[in-house]
């Protein structure tokens, strides 16, 4: 499954991707940079339990989805909480795809606490 982490610039969603890549006991993680994940997607898909990938939020956009063909593995996009204004505007603008929209808990993403944001995509994938 794939998962988009994103922030301002990606330098923060970067920091918190790795954060929940070493609190995972069970599942394997693979963390990257958005623009170099779509040049070996269905290689990461295939190798790992889950990719995190990470980056700025204002590229999101219909276009940049297609190029790299992230609408049919998109899973879910989580916003850094500094990021929480563009959720509405995101929603819209990709609504095409109905990839769910979470916030990232502002205490977990200060704390960098993987385990607890691990935890938290995990239960809002059974709940999307």
């Amino acid at each position: 499954m794939l998962v988009y982490v994103c922030c301002a610039t990606g330098n923060t969603s970067g920091m918190f991707c790795k954060q929940i890549q070493k609190a995972s006991l069970r599942e394997q993680i693979y963390v990257e940079e958005i623009h170099e994940l779509g040049n070996h997607l269905e290689d990461a898909l295939r190798d790992y339990d889950l990719v995190l990938a990470y980056g700025s939020a204002e590229i999101l956009d219909e276009k940049f989805i297609r190029r790299y063909h992230f609408e049919y593995h998109m899973q879910a996009i989580w916003l850094a909480p500094q990021m929480r204004y563009l959720k509405d505007s995101m929603k819209k603008k990709l609504n095409s795809f109905e990839i769910p929209i979470h916030v990232i808990d502002m205490k977990t993403f200060g704390r960098m606490n993987g385990k607890q944001a691990l935890q938290d995509i995990l239960d809002a994938m059974i709940e999307d």
